[in-house]
């Protein structure tokens, strides 16, 4: 060989073996010798990419961008460059259809030579694609074309486009075969190999078990096998597999990979011209590579024996678990474990790690293996040929894991392996805790609604009693406005109209004015309380103490009663709302008020007093006094029991003690709790 980076293999119909060579221009190998066309001897260039040969014998040749189409026949060269009409482009796949015309797939389009003439197609032309790397006439005699955009069927004159649309895997074509059975399959670039099957795409990757997406070139052999080319080696699979797939009965094909082991020089195989590969008339399988051609006999004795399968430990959680019966073999579960006797597993953090292995003393690096955990996994997972299957956040239960292998020749011991397994649930995971736990939180759910309610019905009742505390004072208020600031209002307006009647008479005038006088007065005084009473800034214990000692001083002032009044130094900050603080006014203002009019007393004594638990409010005078009770206290009676009453509201302390000619004492006390439920 002139050249070890090979593109390009034929063998012709009298038996000889051509190669195009990328730098070592064209071989034929012919009774084991090789005789070689360079430079030197007919070729304008070394770089030799397609071949083909034609119904009449001759060999077409085609080169690098601009080397030109050779035809070689009865030992001469004949030479087509772009003086003939050739475009200048690599030749990458030249093919003969039945009809005699000469297709040229190109880097730049397609070219057809046709009685002496060439036409040109490219994507303006509706091409898929401009870069043709493959071409195939299918049994109808209808070609096919597979370019880097799609593949394109030349039909009627005109091409018709399958793409990713269609459901082809990827664009870039790079290989095309049809089968006996009629089946057209497309190697792609970085999609694997597709089958077109009635008018419909099948596609096959990596995913499911084939050895690369990148596809070179397919052969067929006599025995069942696709025979497929990439940049990793050569690899094949059967077709039934593939049917096996189709039809649901399998979810993993069988590659078996050829390399250095087997071997070849180099594992980088070419796939830049066409045919990249050929079926020789021996049956034997030719492939192009960078280190020379590689030829294959698909006659190969597949090992039919399943290999023994093992799972040769578990580990649990980093630790790794007892081996009371040594290794699990394949069959069965091991002696030492069963479904009523599993494999235990303590508590922890549900890390299991199950390592496994089969014995195939063939080719060992190829054995594939599929596992699963039965509770865990729904189908069988592809290990590939790894040897270990990892899990995370096992929950505590029973758990039979299984692993199957097959040997390199796609052989499967089906029964495989099996260990059943039962991991301990931690405290917190056992059904009468979380039992419990479900209990302790509809509990705690149902106190905290509880709660909530009851903290939104105590706030609605609040809210009630607070509407209805302003319900009362403004009623109290418009009482107070009617009962003492209207009666007063009236009497002026009454004693104003005496006046218009008395106008001739002075002295009439006199009193009635001096009545209007004395009747606005006490109209301001029953104003001023009122304001007192509403004005929330006055709703404590000092708001109080300083209105009392204003009103005693201006009721007592210019009359023969002194008053005398003892308050605490220092007063707290106590609240008291405005219905305790005004009741608490007026009973002591109705107390003066006795004191005035009925005591006959000389002096009277306020003295307030202040605790931790209430208010107290004594009044003592050193008038006539009365017997309590008994009739002669006349209208006396009636504050008595108004005071009685208001303090009762309060829910305070009323006490009264007199006696006749010793004067009279009254004691009011309110406590803290009562001024609060009243707020």
């Amino acid at each position: 060989m002139t050249h070890n980076n090979t593109v390009s293999v034929l063998e012709d119909r009298n038996g000889s073996l051509w190669t195009g060579t990328y730098g070592g221009g064209l071989n034929c190998l012919r009774d084991e010798q090789v005789v070689a066309y360079t430079r030197t001897n007919g070729l304008a260039q070394d770089l030799i990419l397609s071949l083909c040969e034609g119904r009449d014998g001759s060999l077409w040749i085609g080169a690098e961008a601009g080397g030109g189409l050779y035809q070689f026949k009865s030992g001469e060269f004949k030479h087509y460059t772009a003086k003939d009409g050739l475009i200048d482009a690599a030749i990458k796949v030249i093919h003969e259809d039945r009809a005699g015309n000469l297709w040229l797939g190109t880097s730049r389009g397609l070219s057809c030579l046709q009685k002496g003439a060439f036409t040109h197609y490219t994507a303006r032309e509706h091409l898929a694609g401009d870069e043709v790397g493959a071409i195939c006439e299918d049994h109808e005699g209808k070609l096919w074309f597979g370019t880097q955009g799609g593949l394109s069927r030349w039909e009627n004159g005109s091409f018709v486009n399958f793409t990713t649309r269609e459901g082809l895997s990827d664009n870039a074509v790079t290989a095309l075969h049809e089968d006996a059975e009629h089946n057209l399959w497309i190697g792609t670039g970085s999609g694997g190999l597709n089958r077109l099957k009635g008018g419909r795409f099948t596609a096959y990757t990596a995913q499911q078990g084939l050895f690369s997406d990148e596809v070179f070139e397919v052969l067929e052999d006599d025995y069942g096998w696709l025979w497929m080319s990439c940049a990793k080696g050569i690899f094949r699979v059967r077709k039934r597999d593939l049917a096996a797939l189709d039809q649901g009965q399998t979810k993993v094909i069988t590659s078996i990979v050829y390399g250095k082991p087997d071997g070849m020089a180099g594992t980088l195989c070419n796939g830049i011209a066409k045919p990249a590969g050929w079926k020789a008339s021996d049956g034997r399988l030719w492939f192009c590579t960078t280190k020379g051609l590689v030829v294959v006999d698909p006659n190969i004795k597949v090992n039919e024996r399943p290999p023994p399968v093992f799972i040769e430990q578990l580990v649990a959680d980093k630790k790794q678990l007892s081996q009371a019966a040594g290794r699990w073999a394949s069959g069965s579960s091991s002696p030492a474990y069963s479904a009523a006797h599993p494999l235990i597993i303590p508590p922890g953090r549900g890390e299991l790690e199950f390592d496994y292995t089969a014995l195939d003393f063939q080719a060992p690096e190829q054995t594939r293996f599929q596992y699963k955990l039965e509770g865990v996994d729904s189908d069988w997972l592809d290990a590939g040929t790894r040897r270990v299957a990892h899990y995370n956040n096992i929950y505590p239960g029973r758990y039979r894991f299984r692993v199957i292998a097959g040997n390199s020749d796609g052989v499967w011991n089906e029964a495989g392996a099996a260990l059943p397994i039962l991991v301990r649930p931690h405290l917190w995971q056992t059904w009468w805790f979380r039992g419990l736990a479900a209990l302790a939180i509809l509990g705690a759910v149902g106190g905290a609604a509880r709660y909530t309610t009851q903290q939104r019905m105590q706030r609605k009742l609040e809210s009630l009693e607070r509407r209805h505390a302003v319900e009362r004072e403004r009623g109290r208020i418009a009482k107070d406005i009617h009962d003492d600031l209207g009666s007063s209002l009236t009497r002026i307006m009454m004693l104003g109209e005496r006046t218009n009647e008395d106008i001739g008479r002075p002295e009439e005038l006199a009193v009635h004015a001096g009545k209007i006088v004395t009747s606005a007065r006490a109209a301001v005084q029953a104003l001023d309380e009122i304001v007192w009473a509403v004005n929330p800034e006055n709703d404590t214990l000092d708001g109080l103490v300083g209105y009392l000692n204003q009103y005693a001083n201006q009721f007592f002032e210019g009359t023969n009663v002194k008053c005398r009044l003892e308050m605490p130094a220092r007063l707290s900050r106590l609240a008291l709302p405005a219905e305790v603080r005004h009741d608490l006014f007026l009973v002591v203002k109705e107390a003066l008020n006795n004191v005035l009019k009925h005591a006959q007393a000389s002096e009277v004594r306020v003295r307030m007093t202040e605790s931790g638990t209430g208010v107290g409010i004594a009044i003592e005078d050193n008038g006539r006094g009365f017997e309590p009770g008994a009739g002669s206290a006349g209208r006396r009676g009636n504050g008595l029991e108004n005071m009685r009453k208001r303090m009762e509201h309060l829910g305070g302390g009323f006490r009264l003690a007199s006696a006749p000619g010793q004067g009279t004492k009254l004691e009011f006390t309110v406590s803290v709790n009562s001024t609060r439920a009243l707020a």
